[in-house]
């Protein structure tokens, strides 16, 4: 199948997707030693954005923008923007009803690659209508993912089985990686915790 060229406003030439940074921010461009206590993880950051790049994304931030008082009203007809990762998006209600779950409220919203049947990873639920956050994250606060929509300042930024399993339910192939020793493990869980209470919103923008 022939793959059409993608172009976006602010890109030089065609592209499907283009990152920027906020040059106000202090950044880490080296976790190897920890992230500095007032820097933010650069690499962190850049592999966050390409996870949405590369699809981690939701119709739902959508239907959530697209709304009254913010805008509209608009058909129902219209709202017709669902992504690969909204086929594994689900509550229990729709579940239940054997349909994803594709509303922008405060309702519980999970990952399941099996119909809903087995709750996953949970997702922000919109940031208008929502909990606060777009609807292309993790939920806010359970150390979930990569994916999740906030950070803080010395926060080790890290991929996790959550976020591989949404690349792979999306049609990603994953290649074999050497597991962690169980002291960096611990050394990592350490450090996020350390920074948890500083944690910020520093992930925005159009995710279209």
């Amino acid at each position: 199948m022939g793959v059409t060229e993608q172009s976006l406003p602010g890109c030089i030439g065609n592209c499907d997707g283009f990152i920027q940074f906020n040059g106000n921010l202090a950044f880490d461009f080296d976790g190897s030693n920890g992230i500095g206590a007032t820097q933010y993880d650069f690499v962190g950051m850049a592999a966050h954005e390409i996870g949405h790049t590369l699809g981690f994304i939701s119709g739902v931030d959508v239907l959530d923008f697209n709304s009254p008082p913010n805008n509209g009203p608009f058909n129902d007809n219209e709202f017709t923007y669902a992504s690969g990762l909204d086929m594994f998006r689900y509550s229990p209600l729709s579940s239940a009803s054997g349909v994803i779950d594709w509303t922008a409220d405060a309702r519980d919203k999970y990952f399941s690659v099996d119909g809903g049947a087995t709750l996953g990873a949970q997702f922000s639920t919109g940031a208008t209508f929502g909990d606060g956050r777009q609807a292309s994250h993790w939920k806010d606060l359970m150390m979930l993912g990569l994916m999740d929509p906030t950070a803080a300042q010395g926060e080790l930024l890290l991929i996790t089985a959550n976020d591989r399993m949404a690349m792979d339910a999306i049609g990603y192939g994953l290649a074999p990686i050497t597991e962690p020793s169980q002291s960096a493990m611990y050394g990592a869980a350490a450090l996020m915790a350390l920074a948890w209470s500083g944690r910020r919103k520093y992930f925005h923008g159009n995710i279209n």
